[in-house]
């Protein structure tokens, strides 16, 4: 693919079946990225500790044309966003698959709860999150600021995920 800087990008345009792939959706901005993604992703390979697990961070920001971006969701079992940072592509998960949407503000509609009707082949589930604070006073809508995964319930959700998955990875693997 030639950019309009002139400069080569490469995308793998083929479908390969999902293997054993978590992928994490991470703004790299302040703007609804988490703010402790490193206890999030310690969650994460506690929990999918095997090697089998292949667990990757991406940004959609600014960069990977919409084809890579469809290739990386498909090419995905288990598939974790911030609402409002990319969580509609999960609609583009394969079969057996889930979604987890971690909701940060009660006024933030949840993608995964129109998705996930239309899509039966598909898992969803939610984590919760909270707004951190300025000087004391907690910020009340954290669209324009980090958030905090609340454990416990990401916990739970990644429990709950890998239960559902780890047949259809084992399945892929064959």
């Amino acid at each position: 693919i030639l950019t309009s800087s002139g400069s080569k990008k490469f995308v793998k345009d083929v479908y390969s079946p999902p293997e054993c792939t978590l992928t994490f959706l991470q703004r790299k901005g302040k703007s609804r990225a988490m703010s402790n993604l490193d206890k999030v992703m310690h969650v994460t390979k506690t929990i999918f500790h095997e090697s089998k697990w292949n667990i990757q961070k991406v940004s959609f920001d600014g960069g990977p044309s919409l084809m890579s971006q469809y290739l990386t969701v498909h090419n995905t079992m288990l598939f974790v966003s911030v609402s409002g940072t990319g969580s509609h592509m999960a609609m583009f998960l394969p079969d057996g698959a889930v979604s987890i949407e971690i909701h940060y503000n009660n006024t933030v509609p949840m993608v995964n709860k129109g998705i996930c009707p239309i899509i039966p082949t598909m898992t969803c589930l939610t984590s919760t999150s909270g707004c951190p604070s300025t000087q004391g006073t907690p910020i009340k809508n954290c669209k324009y600021h980090k958030v905090t995964v609340d454990l416990t319930s990401f916990t739970i959700a990644m429990e709950d995920a890998k239960e559902r998955i780890s047949k259809n990875c084992d399945d892929a693997r064959r």
